[in-house]
């Protein structure tokens, strides 16, 4: 018996044949297009995800087909937020806006305190750039020809649930993130009357629980993407929510850093523990427990930006041999990595990247290390905000391969950074909820994950770094007129 596991990134998409032990019988990775039309907008194909994963899944079927053949149930966890609707055809009604696209603030609404005064009222999130009903909001104001043909909204693993389906529904984890009152799982009609748009609640998406099985593989997507009709296909979840499963963290107190396309700081919380400034708080996989996070708008895609500029045609290996060669604090230069304007730990969709401090004795290699301790330095301001976490911390992601990135957030929290063998924790997750919701598996058991190496901080280092983030997080607040300065000429100019 198998199972497969997709995991529909910002940056790629990923499937893989899991064993009933967990092991990874095969697996096959296919990079997206983005499409960036404007310095504040991210946005994706739809119709070119589905056919990404199809050819997936058909690489997939052609190179295993005895295990591809006995898969006993599917499940998908993909990026967060954004918006990904569809018309009564189920064709897509324009590309997807992703979380990262900050759009909305060019969205003038003389009441938004008031709103997010209403969200927490309502135990749901404030409004942030990237949510959906912030980008509905949006929509209804410059788009209206796209919102009139809208008949469902999803997320981006919905869209892929449904194209294998044909059934239009989501689950807690990604509906929780805006909109729905945390405790008692509903829509608030209070928040749509705030933002006037009481009359499309029937848009959103049905939420399940991530466990629960939603449709089967219909004979259409059997021939598109080479499945056996009929396998259960169950809600999933976010993706960070499925790494969290993957990681081990499902009891209260459990801590991972997610260091992928954004960097997500998260803990795992009770429902006695909600407090909405501390973070972005969602449903978790496992019942009655939530996930308390602070995703930034920015993770490693900073450093890779950084990396192209400078390095181009170097390997990450090659690059930590580069900044290796800098000692801590990268000679002055501090990073702000602000790419895409910010929402965690602070909200400013004007917030914008820069260097400090440079001089004419400083090259690259103190602007690529500065990078990476500039994802540290975020990663830090994030942890001041977050409620009480533990002192072992599980870490993942792309940037997680990387041993002198992990020192680096070891010795910038004071924390033991965990990271596990293997890699995929996503997919991992996501296959474990599979097992629950077949029943093949009981609950989701904190299990000791297998280690591939601990990171001790250094404490010497810590003070270090100490310094830093004090200098690092009075430029951000000094930042703030200016960024606000920065948008105004911007748009005179343009």
């Amino acid at each position: 018996m198998f199972y497969l596991g997709i995991d529909a990134g910002t940056t790629c998409i990923k499937a893989a044949i899991v064993s009933e032990e967990g092991i990874f019988i095969d697996s096959a990775t296919e990079d997206v297009n983005l499409f960036m039309p404007s310095e504040d907008a991210c946005e994706l194909d739809m119709i070119l995800l589905w056919e990404s994963l199809c050819r997936l899944l058909r690489k997939l079927s052609k190179n295993n087909s005895a295990s591809f053949s006995k898969i006993a149930g599917i499940g998908i966890t993909g990026q967060g937020d954004g918006l990904w609707a569809i018309d009564k055809e189920g064709n897509p009604v324009r590309n997807a806006i992703l979380w990262n696209d900050t759009r909305t603030k060019h969205l003038k609404l003389i009441n938004k305190e008031e709103i997010d005064g209403i969200c927490i009222k309502n135990d749901a999130n404030p409004l942030y750039a990237g949510s959906n009903i912030h980008i509905l909001r949006w929509m209804k104001e410059y788009e209206p020809e796209y919102l009139a043909r809208i008949h469902k909204i999803f997320h981006c693993k919905d869209w892929l649930n449904y194209k294998l389906t044909g059934e239009a529904c989501s689950d807690d984890s990604d509906m929780t993130t805006a909109l729905m009152n945390l405790k008692q799982r509903k829509f608030s009609e209070e928040i749509l009357d705030a933002l006037e748009l009481s009359d499309f609640m029937e848009l959103f998406a049905t939420p399940k629980a991530s466990t629960e099985i939603i449709g089967f593989v219909t004979e259409e997507a059997s021939a598109q993407t080479g499945l056996r009709r009929g396998i259960p296909v169950i809600a999933g979840a976010i993706d960070v929510a499925a790494v969290a499963v993957g990681l081990g963290a499902v009891k209260t107190g459990d801590t991972c850093i997610i260091v992928g396309t954004t960097l997500a700081n998260q803990t795992i919380i009770e429902e006695s523990d909600i407090d909405f400034d501390k973070g972005l708080i969602f449903s978790h996989i496992p019942k009655d427990q939530f996930v308390c996070t602070m995703p930034t708008l920015s993770g490693a895609a900073a450093i890779d930006w950084v990396k192209k500029l400078l390095y181009p045609g170097q390997t990450y290996d090659e690059i930590e041999q580069i900044i290796n060669r800098v000692p801590i604090g990268s000679r002055g230069v501090i990073y702000h990595p602000y790419l895409q304007g910010e929402r965690a730990p602070f909200r400013n969709p004007f917030a914008a990247g820069s260097f400090f401090g440079l001089k004419s004795t400083h090259g690259k290699e103190e602007l690529m290390r500065a990078a990476f301790e500039g994802i540290a330095m975020s990663l830090c301001d994030c942890f001041t905000s977050l409620p009480k976490t533990n002192d072992r911390v599980y870490i993942s992601g792309g940037a997680s391969k990387n041993d002198s990135f992990c020192q680096m957030a070891a010795d910038s929290l004071g924390k033991t950074m965990v990271r596990g063998q293997g890699k995929e924790a996503g997919i991992k997750g996501i296959v474990s909820v599979v097992k629950v919701a077949l029943g093949h598996e009981k609950e989701f058991a904190p299990t000791e994950q297998s280690i591939d190496k601990e990171f001790l901080a250094n404490q010497e280092q810590h003070e270090k770094y100490q310094g830093m983030f004090r200098l690092f997080q009075n430029l951000r607040y000094d930042y703030e007129e200016h960024w606000l300065q920065r948008n105004n000429l911007y748009k005179e100019k343009s």
